[in-house]
């Protein structure tokens, strides 16, 4: 009786590895690996990195400190960067002309400087984006506009 199972086993143990012997190689538990596989890109993320700044000309760009403002913000901050050191003067307006930041000289000694007190009670809340024009202006003549975009969401 002891024989009849242990013979039994052996045999039911060599069918059961016969199926692992007979695999396709490049394969694992029926998943593709090797290079006759198409490789599947992975899964996108959702926008893991900050919003990329592009200009006309080279070192004028605007971009909002924080995105979204929400109904309850009255005011909201713009960082900026401008190509050298020196004074500028910044307007922020709304695409129907509303003047979020009205012409301000910024003295910059660093290229890449803060703007708070842009007025967001002006604005308000809805799901899409409203276009905002940034004029930078050096010595009384405007040297760059920018258009970004700027979201204010309903609590």
């Amino acid at each position: 009786m002891k024989l009849s199972i242990a013979l039994l086993l052996a045999v039911f143990g060599l069918v059961s590895l016969a199926p692992v012997t007979n695999a396709a190689t490049g394969h694992w538990c029926g998943k593709p690996y090797g290079a006759r596989h198409v490789t599947v890109p992975p899964t996108p993320n959702v926008n893991p990195n900050p919003p990329v700044i592009t200009t006309t000309k080279q070192g004028f760009a605007a971009q909002f400190r924080y995105q979204p403002y929400l109904s309850t913000d009255a005011a909201g901050s713009l960082v900026v960067n401008v190509p050298a050191a020196g004074t500028y003067t910044i307007l922020a307006k709304l695409a129907d002309g509303t003047v979020l930041l009205p012409a301000t000289t910024v003295p910059t000694s660093d290229l890449t400087q803060e703007i708070t007190g842009l007025d967001l009670s002006k604005v308000n809340p809805q799901l899409a984006a409203y276009n905002v024009t940034i004029v930078f202006a050096a010595n009384g003549v405007a040297a760059q506009t920018s258009s970004i975009t700027l979201y204010k969401l309903p609590v």
